[in-house]
């Protein structure tokens, strides 16, 4: 397969090295609106290959929302019932971003199941260290995206009315640190 770069001279933005098939799927897709759709026959006929989930171009197609995400923050989501793909608008992508999060929680719940049945005390040092950052992660991971702590955090932002506060790299690094200094 050949490269090409795809550059948009109506958008004006950074070129980029692609395939052929996932350069005819950007055009499609760089100057989308909030509300367009694209049929799946249509973007078989752009790309020139089936693009379809089980196809041979859906990992294209893939690639170039991402680009085009990535570039120009338009985000497209396949809408299974209209067999196509969907412009999303900002509500509509805050609400993917929902379902992500929710995916993310029970993927973080199933990793607490799983790690809670491992036996430490048939561990090596180094495992068991491993097995205290995932016991760790994964908690924090599930706890954090959990929908009654999200809604927690909501009702607190808007009590304070004020925003979350980024946290300071450099305290997190001390705090993680543990005592006298020593990277635990």
């Amino acid at each position: 397969m050949t490269k090409t770069t795809v550059q948009n001279d109506a958008t004006m933005f950074q070129p980029w090295q692609m395939g052929l098939y996932t350069a005819a799927a950007v055009k499609l897709l760089i100057d989308g609106k909030p509300g367009d759709f694209i049929l799946l026959e249509q973007m078989n006929q752009a790309v020139g290959r089936d693009c379809s989930s089980e196809g041979n171009g859906a990992g294209n197609v893939r690639t170039a929302i991402r680009h085009v995400h990535r570039e120009k923050r338009i985000l497209w989501m396949w809408q299974r019932d209209r067999k196509g793909w969907l412009c999303l608008d900002p509500g509509q992508t805050l609400s993917a971003a929902e379902g992500m999060m929710q995916y993310a929680h029970r993927r973080a719940k199933r990793g607490c199941q799983v790690i809670s049945v491992v036996d430490a005390e048939q561990l090596t040092l180094d495992q068991k260290v491993r097995y205290q950052i995932c016991k760790i992660t994964t908690g924090t991971m599930a706890l954090m995206s959990a929908t009654g702590q999200r809604k927690r955090v909501s009702d607190y932002l808007a009590l304070k009315d004020t925003q979350l506060q980024q946290p300071d790299p450099m305290r997190l690094l001390e705090a993680m640190r543990g005592p006298n200094g020593v990277k635990t």
